[in-house]
């Protein structure tokens, strides 16, 4: 089970990285000014909460 959560884990990671390069070559310029605040959380721990939280039959 261990292996398995692992390598789910690794797929989400890799998935998200790849999607947010994708996502960023069709999104709309920014301007200059940048964000003050940076999320807590990254889209692909959130992805993998949801995933386990799914696979617990919640």
């Amino acid at each position: 089970m261990n292996h398995d959560t692992t390598e789910l884990f690794c797929s989400i990671d890799d998935f998200c990285k790849m999607f947010n390069k994708e996502i960023t070559k069709h999104q709309l310029p920014q301007n200059s000014k940048k964000p003050t605040r940076v999320p807590g959380i990254t889209n692909s721990e959130i992805i993998r909460g949801r995933k386990i939280f799914c696979v617990n039959g919640e």
